[in-house]
């Protein structure tokens, strides 16, 4: 896999330039540790156990996914620490659906870096 050396992001093969900053330099080669059942596994744990009580972003931590990781990881200190500050109370229904969904996106962020892996390590 190649990454963009300015701003980390993927970069496929045949792409000319980073479509997140548009760099152009050259990319860098990326070699990830091969994914084994084993490691599927507590990345997924990671990232639904601990999403169950609004902490995320675990198991992007645990895949070296460390920007998405930091991004859900501030997503649970702003529900942390100022939903409640705001008067939403965590029991009410816009709460709970939007915890919901970002309980759903970062789940579904960690098995499609899982599957992308998969795919690297068979080509």
């Amino acid at each position: 896999m190649k990454i963009c050396g300015q701003c980390g992001t993927e970069i496929f093969d045949g792409e000319e330039f980073c479509y997140s900053c548009g760099n152009t330099g050259e990319p860098i080669e990326c070699v990830h540790e091969p994914m084994n059942k084993q490691n599927e596994w507590i990345a997924l744990l990671l990232a639904l156990i601990p999403g169950i009580f609004d902490v995320f972003g675990l198991g992007q931590l645990y895949l070296r996914s460390y920007l998405k990781a930091g991004l859900f990881l501030a997503v649970s200190l702003v529900l942390y620490f100022a939903v409640p500050h705001y008067g939403v109370d965590k029991g009410t229904l816009p709460y709970l659906g939007m915890t919901m969904v970002i309980f759903l996106a970062q789940a579904m962020d960690v098995m499609n870096t899982i599957r992308k892996r998969k795919q690297m390590k068979n080509v």
